[in-house]
């Protein structure tokens, strides 16, 4: 069990253990992913060069975006939480128009991405009496 103590509220919050795991997974996996970028750009545009420019620049800004919103859940901050949703959505627009997603040939798994905050708020949701969703300011 994880517990923070906040100047705001003395009292000492707890998170599950599995929330904790997931949380630090995923910032690992947001990083791995930033180190990743240069060389998967080349891969892409050689796969696909009709792919815009921005998309380069729209990918890294995303993930960054979502480290710190992982951060803010780390810090039991809902909005963590609440911004996490418009980056899915937002990324998901972007990959959609840039069309790096293909409803044709993978109609479910081109949703798996819109799984992500559904997913976070599971682990929110865990324990009984340290569920981070009933303590996230």
């Amino acid at each position: 069990m994880e517990t923070q103590m906040t100047v705001e509220n003395p009292v000492q919050k707890k998170r599950h253990w599995a929330l904790t795991f997931y949380l630090v997974f995923c910032i690992a996996a947001m990083l791995m992913s930033l180190v990743g970028l240069s060389s998967m750009k080349d891969f892409v545009m050689a796969a696909k060069p009709e792919t815009p420019q921005w998309l380069f620049i729209a990918i890294p800004i995303s993930i960054v975006s979502a480290i710190i919103c992982t951060i803010a859940l780390f810090r039991f901050k809902k909005w963590g939480f609440w911004a996490q949703i418009p980056l899915t959505l937002g990324m998901f627009a972007a990959n959609f128009y840039a069309g790096q997603i293909d409803l044709a040939a993978h109609p479910v798994m081109s949703f798996y991405g819109l799984l992500g905050p559904v997913v976070l708020f599971g682990f929110l949701k865990i324990g009984k009496e340290n569920q981070a969703w009933k303590q996230l300011d």
